[in-house]
């Protein structure tokens, strides 16, 4: 039967957005074999092998790409992306200006090359080059790569001048629900005067972050309705028993008589942190509370049997994020330093299928981590916040378990990548979290090395043990 080249192209492209890269990969080695001089294939093909795992031959295969087609764009961004993930940013960055350089006209060459100097912390390249870039073409994927570099650096006041610009991006850029009713939007800057509709847009992660406002909004007198992740209902009705809470994807408009104003979020964060000096100083410990008689019971079941002093010591290694996710998970072998303190029983927080990794661990090195199979890490938030409460510290990468940990004040390390996978409220260099006080921050130096991070994270875990409850 003959094949059809152009369905066969479609279809690869479609498996490999759903992120199905082995399957997108084989229809790619079938359709070389009709096409075996198309560079886009070529360079898919590579891209497939690199998300696959083939990280060597993935990399030269799309080296020997753009030096044989230089005209490749996309190409050359995706090498740099991979140069950066190998710990190569110089490279990368050379590369990037080179490019630039060649064809200035490129504005996507120019995007990745305000996002390198950014990762890089040069905030003047960043800055100069993206007005240029903006000044040509107020594109808006333009205008949120400079919002979230002036975020990341600290300058609220732009950056969240131009947060609203996430409504206009394309969804591969945003993709978060917008739960908006058809009200009037607050005015920008201005603290409503009459009761509005409060709604999350974002992850569990982030929506954890941003409410962290909410005891400040509250005590400022606002009055609103808050639409949030299901999950969470129970966590907040907790600490706000006064506060009208609801399941944002439930909430319609007729459901909300009386009520003509609404506003998402993060809005309401930039309007109670409209600059970086109006973050408290320093950052509360934490701002919600857990299910005591739950906490308790867990701790007891985890320390049974165990040595007088024995402290709990929660730990999650892995981001299931789709974008960021590679960037943000180190492997739990090189965990070492930190499983081996003496007078410490490690409890696994991580959500996902982990079974083999703690297996592994205690065969190998005889270390046993504990699961608790009750409790959901993807499930409602109560029970994971009572098992994090449970916990003398915790020891995470950037995912939820550290906003869970931070927002319920259980003294925190959060080890941060340095390349792509660092989100903006992380900031560029502080040791410690502006949103929760808890939270200390250790940063990877290079890009993909984690057992300098892991070895600082051993040292700093005694220093905020003996504080713990």
């Amino acid at each position: 039967m003959k094949q059809d080249p152009a369905r066969l192209w479609r279809e690869a492209i479609g498996l490999y957005d759903r992120g199905q890269y082995e399957a997108a990969g084989r229809l790619l080695t079938v359709l070389r074999e009709l096409r075996p001089e198309h560079p886009p294939l070529q360079h898919l093909l590579a891209m497939c092998r690199y998300n696959a795992g083939e990280i060597t031959q993935a990399t030269d295969d799309i080296q020997s790409l753009v030096n044989k087609y230089p005209e490749l764009t996309l190409a050359k961004i995706d090498l740099a992306t991979i140069l950066g993930e190998q710990g190569r940013q110089p490279e990368a960055l050379a590369m990037l200006q080179t490019a630039y350089r060649e064809t200035p006209q490129d504005l996507s060459l120019g995007l990745n090359l305000c996002i390198a100097y950014g990762q890089a912390s040069d905030w003047d390249k960043a800055d100069r080059l993206s007005r240029d870039l903006i000044a040509r073409r107020p594109d808006p994927e333009l205008i949120w790569m400079r919002t979230i570099l002036a975020l990341n650096f600290g300058h609220f006041e732009e950056g969240w001048r131009s947060y609203g610009i996430r409504w206009r991006l394309p969804p591969h850029a945003w993709n978060s629900q917008r739960y908006d009713l058809g009200l009037i939007p607050a005015a920008p800057g201005v603290i409503p005067s009459k009761p509005f509709w409060l709604w999350t847009e974002q992850g569990i992660g982030d929506e954890l972050l941003l409410a962290s406002v909410l005891p400040e909004a509250l005590a400022a007198g606002m009055t609103f309705v808050f639409g949030c992740n299901s999950r969470n209902i129970s966590l907040y009705k907790r600490r706000f028993p006064d506060l009208d809470i609801r399941d944002a994807t439930r909430v319609r408009r007729d459901d909300l008589a009386g009520i003509q104003i609404q506003m998402p979020l993060a809005d309401l964060t930039a309007l109670m942190r409209p600059s970086r000096a109006a973050f408290p100083n320093p950052a509360p410990p934490g701002y919600l509370t857990a299910d005591s008689a739950l906490r308790g019971r867990l701790r007891q079941r985890y320390l049974q049997d165990r040595p007088s002093g024995e402290k709990l010591v929660g730990i999650a290694w892995h981001s299931g994020s789709a974008a960021r996710g590679k960037q943000k998970s180190t492997l739990l072998e090189d965990w070492l330093p930190i499983l081996r303190q003496p007078g410490i029983t490690f409890v696994s927080l991580q959500y996902g299928q982990n079974q083999a990794a703690l297996q592994a661990m205690q065969e190998r090195h005889g270390i046993r981590i504990l699961q608790d199979a009750s409790i959901n890490p993807m499930g409602p938030s109560d029970p994971v916040a009572a098992q994090i409460t449970a916990m003398d510290a915790v020891v995470t990468v950037s995912n939820t378990a550290a906003h869970f940990a931070g927002a319920l004040g259980v003294p925190t390390i959060v080890m941060l990548p340095a390349g792509y996978g660092l989100h903006w409220y992380w900031q560029r260099d502080a040791a410690q979290s502006i949103w929760y006080g808890n939270v200390t921050l250790l940063r990877q130096q290079k890009t993909p090395h984690w057992q300098p991070v892991l070895a600082e994270a051993a040292e700093r875990l005694q220093q905020i043990l003996p504080n713990s409850r």
